[in-house]
């Protein structure tokens, strides 16, 4: 106790830890595996105590609507990519200079570029659930890429109209 009568925070998480008891070896006195059974399936998909932070935290697994929001940047991304290659199929020419330059390296090359960095890009964004500029990032992608959508609708009903 402190001289005002309040509880000092060392004594307060001493009586907490002799409250517990844990049996076996402690698991916090080793590094995390690279490789365990939770690298793939992860458990963590929210806060588990009051005391733990409400934001900028990570998670195993993206859940709700933010998880249906990664789905449709996906199906808007692979869209967006088909829709393209469809169009200039149609010999129509490309805006964007460096897509006018990969698709000058090849179809594989297109293809890799468009789709390839999409898991890793997803990823993080689903660990990164419960960060503010993820949540922003998420939304303003997918506004992005639904008016890419329309856009490309468009030119395709444009094509076929012709």
């Amino acid at each position: 106790m402190s001289i005002h009568g309040e509880k000092n925070m060392v004594e307060d998480l001493s009586s907490a830890s002799a409250d517990r008891r844990f049996e076996g070896p402690d698991r916090r006195r080793e590094s995390t595996p690279a490789l365990s059974r939770y690298t793939f399936f992860g458990r963590r998909r929210g806060n588990r105590r009051d005391r733990d932070p409400r934001t900028d935290y990570y998670v195993d697994w993206a859940a709700g609507p933010y998880l249906w929001m990664l789905y449709a940047i996906m199906l808007l991304v692979l869209f967006d990519a088909t829709a393209t290659w469809m169009i200039i199929r149609q010999g129509v020419e490309e805006g964007n200079p460096l897509i006018v330059w990969i698709l000058s390296l090849g179809p594989v090359a297109f293809w890799a570029v468009k789709l390839g960095p999409l898991p890793l890009f997803l990823v993080l964004l689903a660990v990164k659930r419960f960060f503010a500029w993820a949540r922003f990032l998420v939304w303003f992608i997918f506004i992005v890429y639904a008016a890419l959508a329309a856009f490309h609708l468009w030119g395709i009903w444009s094509l076929l109209n012709v």
